[in-house]
């Protein structure tokens, strides 16, 4: 009989579903991102149903390998170990945390430092499948320095206090509505992900000085507080980069990298490519 396994890539907007069959794609998806320390139980269980739902007419799922922002801590993949397995009792369950994930996007079974910059940040260093070192994850509230969140908060305060120039301005104003945008935050169910949506408007502005410094600045805070020490702690100077953010303003990185003296081997904006060929049998 047939088989499947399923692999799934979550970072803290999104998950990424992808069900191989004999090694081959036959199905993928996307659901909300599935980060237990941050989405109500409800939310997560209702796109585990869905996925399931969708899946229940083709061949069953004997494995899931799911990655996801939040799994590091035992408590964090316990709490999606236990909704999996609910439904899908048959399948054998894997849970590991997004970093490794990106270690794997980019070292595969060797290792060094990986720099993940998406909604959120975090970084750590890899070793053939396993984290042997995390630098300290703070979330979006006290951390997440270059992330997507982070670079959102930024934005949303320049703009706030009046210190946006006058045709950035005029242009935020004709995108978003601005009469509650501070409201609506806190109103927010998934904050981390408001805050995020506004990196488009800095990727269409990319050229203007602003907000090349703005990025600069998110970044180099990046570097000081997570990058650099986790390089000094494990004698590395080779980095890897893996996440959306870090791959579209990927100059401003790459400058920074060099002027700490670090090297940036490879780079890749979604990760879930590098686990198809990992896990194909």
């Amino acid at each position: 009989m047939n088989a499947m396994i399923g692999l799934v890539e979550s970072g803290a907007t999104k998950a990424h579903w992808v069900f191989l069959e004999g090694g081959n794609v036959v199905y993928e998806t996307y659901t909300v991102g599935l980060n237990p320390n941050s989405v109500p139980f409800e939310k997560m269980n209702a796109a585990f149903v869905g996925v399931k739902e969708t899946i229940q007419s083709m061949a069953p799922v004997t494995r899931i390998f799911f990655y996801g922002a939040g799994c590091h801590s035992q408590i964090g993949a316990q709490r999606v170990d236990s909704l999996l397995s609910s439904h899908f009792p048959s399948s054998i369950i894997s849970i590991k945390s997004d970093l490794v994930a990106a270690g794997i996007a980019v070292y595969g079974k060797g290792s060094g430092v990986v720099c993940i910059l998406g909604t959120g940040s975090s970084c750590c260093y890899y070793s053939n499948g396993t984290v042997i070192y995390v630098a300290p994850s703070l979330g979006y509230l006290l951390g997440d320095e270059g992330g997507g969140t982070y670079l959102g908060r930024e934005l949303l305060r320049a703009f706030t206090y009046d210190l946006l120039p006058s045709e950035l301005k005029k242009s935020f104003v004709a995108k978003y509505p601005t009469e509650e945008i501070v409201i609506n935050l806190y109103k927010s169910e998934a904050p981390a992900g408001y805050l995020a949506q506004y990196v488009p408007f800095l990727i269409s502005n990319y050229s203007h000085p602003f907000v090349q410094q703005l990025v600069r600045d998110a970044f180099d805070r990046y570097f000081q507080f997570q990058v650099i020490p986790l390089c000094e702690k494990s004698k590395e100077v080779s980095i890897g980069l893996v996440g959306s953010v870090g791959t579209l303003f990927f100059p401003i990185f790459e400058s920074l990298g060099v002027e700490k003296g670090l090297c940036i081997t490879k780079v890749v904006q979604y990760p879930i490519n590098a686990l198809i060929q990992f896990h194909k049998v």
